[in-house]
Formats: structure tokens, C-alpha cells, sequence
């Protein structure tokens, strides 16, 4: 976007006026004054249609003087002052305040409260964080910024003004945003900078303009392939900063994408299409002095929550992600000064699509404590829809389905026509294992969850068995309302509107409630909890550490199947024996899926046998101190060599990683080197 005041003409709300308008010789962007006119607006010749993302700054004034970003709509190749909106700062009882307001066929649009969002001006105990504006300064040095997006996807209009303040002593930069506008379709708009109130000499400053791509679908060259990649990531017409995992034909679903995305926290999630999304969630607690949930989904700033690659190679992809538990005014558990509940997500995935979610979570505990008696959740099921999106154009009956290895199973659906009665009494204790699996329609994926609870490997998986659910509020039906009404006349489900991609404040302490279609929103179908309180925490570090299996089945009928196949080979992966000499079996480790060894010697030929108790599919294998530098390994089994199509090898700092397209259904032997 340029400020060149040859792409730029002035309105006075009804007829074109003198620009009124300069670049300033500093080249700091674009000054404007009124002109003796109390409203002078400068606007793009070139009007705009489609999606967009502009934003631009503002220069501080003395507090007299308003100034904002207004689009009007086209008509007839010039502004339409009957048809605009515009979002602006301004002078409001002694605070700096940034409102919307405007006029749609020449009546006053309606704006959801709150109308008016006041900054605070400078005191972190305002209580103007808490409710309205999240407490956001704007020192001189520092212009603040106005943005407007228009989504034509969903049909919506979207305000955002910068923000940002010191949290536990580091600056958090970012967006808040204001109540969205429903958007017409097919309308051009010019987009403008305008002030008001000015003195006869005094300039509006407005510099450093952008514009962001608002592509309508997420499509990149290396979603191929399977790997790890930071790059722009598009989810129901929204654009953002993402760790993108993509897959190839080796995995059942190979159009699948696993993504930490800047626009959802980073809160990692399947892309089941470009308008639908589930995560498993994260870690939460509640309490400790504070009020509302304590999770990621609050850290809108972005100030603890961060994804980052750790391996990208043809064998793995291993992506980490910290967050911080705190509340939407950025409060935590006791607001101890050096002691914050904390949690690392280690996710490892491998060509076949199937990964391992690793959860350390290290609570806010002071070394007087020996134990950590608050229950936590590890997670929920949770879909995303675009807006404008229905939830069941996606899910199918039954929504969601709970089941063992063997032939346990409970489904659960939704239907706002009447009370389903959902409850949670089905228990689950004596189960090996619990998997969870959410059912989309033919042509989507249906994504699974799994918790190992066998007495054999729960201290490494679930460390507080028995697995539990939460209350039953997720599994009865939330209607939406009257106009979450279909062309069909079903009513759909409501759900929650501040994750993701919104940024207003919470109008209560822990969510936003869906009130209007064309947002996106989150629906809630059933929480997982790590078991019973009072745990006692182990001498030492003061961490729980727990892991799932995690992946996508093709259809909900079939995937149960496949889900209890790969759950089993995870949980039980055999037995190894007769290792050669110069290595040594050392475990079978449940955070990577993985049978490990360790060399002991100078060899770089390793055998063994395999055993398996229950049927191992895609087994993976971890050689510490390979010897041998070069990528190329030449696997045998049972004799015969194996095409190199048929596994995928890598080194990574001194280890072997070894994942083999093959099932192991009775003792083999295995030979690599």
C-alpha cells in the first residue's frame, strides 16, 4: 500500500475535496489536515475488492484531536457516504479510546457492545484491563496501529487496534480486537485515513501501511511431502505464521496436515479441511487465586506460547510446544514471581501419520510442597469452524465414539431438536486402554486419541490412572441461536468465539459465547482429566510427564479397527532377543514409538529378533552412538533385503532412526547395517 499522494484523493463526505494531503520530506508517511473542514477523509483511488488485511499507524496526538481508517463502500466510482464504517482513536474522558461506528443505507449501524473499548492509561491496576481493552498503552516512541480485515469466507468485517504491555518483565506485542461487522456480498470498498478536530496547521500523521494476503485455501509445494515446515498457513480465509507438518501416500490419510498455528496460540491442531479443524487441546487448571481457566487458549499476545521444529528428516518429524498456564487478564496460579505452571508438548510423528503426543506439565509448586493436590486436564476434544460454517456439514452420527481394545464401546451425538441426555457413566478404569475418536463424514478424516493405561507401561503414559472425564456439560447439546438456523431449518450448535482467530476480550472470565454466525468458533465435545487428586509428586523435579497416541482414520467404521490395531503395537511392542555382539537392547520407548538400542562397540551391523505379542505395525527403531556417518542403511528381514521404498532412515546427532513400512506378526529377525 503506498502513501504516495498521487495514489490518494480527498473527501468531504460528499463531494471530492483538496487532498489536503503531503508526504513528508522525513518519508514518514502520509500527513494530512483538514483544511478548514471539521472531517477530511484521503482515500485510495483504487478501490478494493475481496478479502483483505490492511493495517497502518497512527502519530500520538495531544489527546484533542481523533483520527481512524474508514472503508466506504463503492457507488458509482466515488465513496458512498450513506455506506461506510470506520474504526478510530480518539479522545474519551480523559483515557484514549478506539471505537467503531459508521452507517449502512444511511442509518446508524448497530454495534454488539461493548461500543466503546477504552485503553488505559498507563496504570497496570486499571481495571480496564480485566474488562474491557486488556490494558494497552501506547507510549510516544511507539505509534499505535489500526488494522481491518474483511473475510469473505464467513462474510464478516473484523476491527483490531495493537496492543501490547510488559508481562513478568517482557514486552508482549500484538492485536485486540473490537465487535466484528457483517460484510456484503460482491462490495467494493475505497479505504481511507481521516482525522477530525484538528487545529488549522496541525498534520494527522499516517505511516507504515501493509497489506496481508487473505488467500481463501491453504496451499503449499512442500504439503507433498512428508516433513516439517515454518511458513504461511491459511485456515478458513485467515493467514498466519505456522509449523506445518504434511505427509505423503505412506500415511492413511495423506492430504493430512498437523499445524501449530500463530492464529489458534499455536495450539496445535488437525486440518481436516480448509474450514475445520480439531485439536486435542493442552493442559488446564483452575484455581491458585485466580479466577477462570489457566490455559493457552488466553495467551492472545503470544508472550509464552511458541512452536518450534526440533526434526525434520525422511525418517521423523518432532515438533515442540511451550506454553505458560494463565488466565485472559495474564494472572497465574498463586502470581508467584518465579514460579509459573509450565508445559512442554513433544510431538513425534513418523511417515505413516501416526504420532506420539509427550506431555510434561511442571505445576506451581514451591519446594515447601511434596504434592500437588488440584486435579488438571490433559485435554479435550475440540472442533473448529470457519464462520458461517454449520457443525453438521462436518460431524457425523454418532459425533463422537469412546472404546477399548476389544469390543467396548459408547457413542455419543448431539441434536439441538431436543435434550440428548448425554451423560459420562460409562467407567473406563478397568480398561487397557482408552481411545477416543471423533467422526467426521465420508471424504474427511476422522482424527483418534489414545491413553495407554495397561499396568505395564501406565507410569510412563499415564502416570495418575485412572483416566477420567470431565462433567457433562460438553455432552449435551449448546443450541445456537435463532441464527444458527440452516436453509433446512436445523438449528446448530453454539459454541465458543475467542479461539480461534478472535481477539476481544472475554466478556466473562474464561470464554465468549457464539453469538453471531460469521465468526469462527470452537465447539467442546467431551474434556479428558489426568485422574485423581492428590498425587504424590516423586522427590526432585516436580514434573508429570504422560503421552498418547495420536492419529487419523479414513471413515469412523474402518478407523475403529485400525485405531485398536495401532493402539495395541504401540502399548505392547514385543519382545527383543539375541542382539549381536557390540549392541545392547536398552528399552521400548512410548514418547517416540520406538524399540531403542545402544552400541556398545565399534560394529556397524545390528541383528536381532523381534517377538510380538500383539500384532506391530510400522515399527520404529533407535540405534544411540550409530557409528556410521552416511544416511544410506541396507535393512534386512528374515533374510530377505528390504526395498528401500519400503523404509525411511535418518541420523540425527549421533542416533539412527529407523521407521519400516512392514507389519511384524510372528518372531523375525532383523538385520541392519
Amino acid at each position: 500500500m503506498s502513501t504516495d499522494t498521487q495514489d490518494w484523493f480527498g473527501w468531504n463526505g460528499e463531494k471530492l475535496a483538496e487532498p489536503h494531503a503531503k508526504k513528508s520530506d522525513a518519508n514518514r508517511g502520509l500527513h494530512i489536515r483538514s483544511g478548514g473542514l471539521k472531517n477530511h477523509a484521503v482515500f485510495l483511488k483504487q478501490p478494493l475488492e475481496g478479502a483483505f488485511d490492511l493495517s497502518i499507524s497512527l502519530e500520538p496526538f495531544d489527546g484533542t484531536a481523533t483520527h481512524g481508517v474508514i472503508l466506504a463502500e463503492n457507488r458509482s466510482g466515488m465513496p458512498d457516504p450513506s455506506n461506510w464504517v470506520a474504526i478510530e482513536r480518539l479522545p474519551s474522558d480523559g483515557h484514549v479510546a478506539v471505537r467503531i461506528h459508521g452507517v449502512r443505507d444511511g442509518q446508524p449501524i448497530e454495534i454488539q457492545p461493548p461500543r466503546l473499548a477504552l485503553i488505559e492509561d498507563g496504570s497496570s491496576e486499571d481495571t480496564l484491563r480485566d474488562s474491557i481493552a486488556r490494558g494497552i498503552l501506547f507510549p510516544p516512541d511507539d505509534p499505535p496501529r489500526l488494522r481491518v480485515m474483511r473475510n469473505t469466507l464467513g462474510g464478516v468485517f473484523h476491527f483490531l487496534f495493537s496492543d501490547h504491555r510488559l508481562i513478568d518483565g517482557e514486552m508482549a506485542r500484538g492485536w485486540s480486537e473490537l465487535p466484528t461487522l457483517s460484510d456484503r456480498d460482491g462490495a467494493a470498498y475505497f479505504f481511507g485515513v481521516y482525522a477530525s478536530d484538528l487545529s488549522p496547521n496541525q498534520y494527522a500523521v499516517f505511516s507504515s501501511p501493509t497489506s496481508s494476503p487473505m488467500p481463501a485455501t491453504d496451499n503449499h509445494p512442500s504439503d507433498q511431502y512428508f516433513g516439517a515446515n515454518r511458513r504461511g498457513y491459511t485456515w478458513a480465509g485467515y493467514h498466519g505464521d505456522a509449523v506445518v507438518v504434511s505427509f505423503d501416500e505412506r500415511a492413511d490419510w495423506p492430504d493430512a496436515k498437523f499445524v501449530f498455528w500463530s492464529e489458534a496460540n499455536y495450539i496445535p491442531w488437525w486440518h481436516i479441511n480448509d474450514h475445520v479443524s480439531l485439536t486435542y487441546e493442552f493442559v488446564e487448571i483452575w484455581g491458585g487465586g485466580t479466577v477462570g481457566c489457566n490455559e493457552p487458549m488466553s495467551d492472545h499476545l503470544l508472550r509464552w506460547t511458541r512452536a518450534k521444529i526440533i526434526e525434520s528428516n525422511p525418517a521423523r518429524v518432532v515438533v515442540q510446544w511451550d506454553y505458560t498456564l494463565i488466565t485472559s487478564n495474564y494472572q497465574w496460579w498463586n502470581s508467584h514471581p518465579s514460579i509459573r505452571p509450565t508445559v512442554r508438548e513433544t510431538f513425534t510423528f513418523y511417515p505413516d501419520g501416526v504420532g506420539v503426543r509427550k506431555v510434561t506439565y511442571r505445576p506451581p509448586l514451591e519446594d515447601k510442597d511434596t504434592h500437588h493436590k488440584w486435579g488438571h486436564e490433559l485435554g479435550e476434544i475440540i472442533v473448529s469452524f470457519g464462520g458461517g460454517k454449520f457443525s453438521h456439514d462436518f460431524l457425523t452420527t454418532p459425533s463422537l465414539s469412546v472404546f477399548d481394545l476389544k469390543d467396548e464401546r459408547h457413542d455419543y451425538s448431539w441434536d439441538t431438536s431436543k435434550p440428548t441426555g448425554n451423560t459420562w457413566t460409562h467407567q473406563t478404569e478397568g480398561w487397557p486402554a482408552v481411545i477416543i475418536q471423533s467422526n467426521f463424514k465420508k471424504g474427511l478424516a476422522s482424527p483418534f486419541i489414545a491413553f495407554a493405561q495397561d499396568e505395564r507401561v501406565h507410569e510412563f503414559t499415564s502416570p495418575t490412572v485412572p483416566i477420567q472425564f470431565g462433567s457433562d456439560w460438553e455432552l449435551n447439546a449448546w443450541p445456537g441461536p435463532e441464527e444458527f438456523t440452516d436453509d433446512a431449518g436445523r438449528l446448530d450448535l453454539g459454541g465458543f468465539s475467542h479461539w480461534p482467530v478472535m481477539k476481544q476480550p472475554y466478556d466473562s472470565r474464561s470464554w465468549i459465547g457464539s453469538t453471531v454466525l460469521r465468526e469462527p468458533r470452537h465447539l467442546s465435545l467431551i474434556s479428558v482429566l489426568s485422574g485423581p487428586g492428590g498425587y504424590e509428586w516423586p522427590v526432585g523435579p516436580k514434573k508429570r510427564t504422560f503421552a498418547m497416541l495420536i492419529g487419523l482414520n479414513n471413515d469412523p467404521q474402518s478407523g475403529e479397527a485400525n485405531a485398536r490395531k495401532l493402539t495395541r503395537s504401540w502399548i505392547y511392542p514385543g519382545r527383543v532377543s539375541n542382539v549381536t555382539t557390540d549392541f545392547e537392547f536398552a528399552s521400548f520407548d512410548y514418547y517416540e514409538r520406538a524399540i531403542r538400542f545402544r552400541a556398545t562397540g565399534e560394529s556397524s551391523r545390528l541383528q536381532f529378533t523381534l517377538t510380538p505379542e500383539a500384532d506391530i505395525h510400522h515399527p520404529v527403531i533407535i540405534v544411540e552412538d550409530w557409528k556410521l556417518a552416511t544416511q544410506e542403511v541396507k535393512v534386512t528381514i528374515n533374510g530377505t533385503s528390504l526395498s528401500k521404498s519400503k523404509y525411511a532412515a535418518a541420523i540425527e546427532n549421533g542416533r539412527l532412526i529407523l521407521w519400516l513400512d512392514t507389519s511384524i506378526r510372528q518372531a523375525t529377525s532383523i538385520q541392519i547395517e
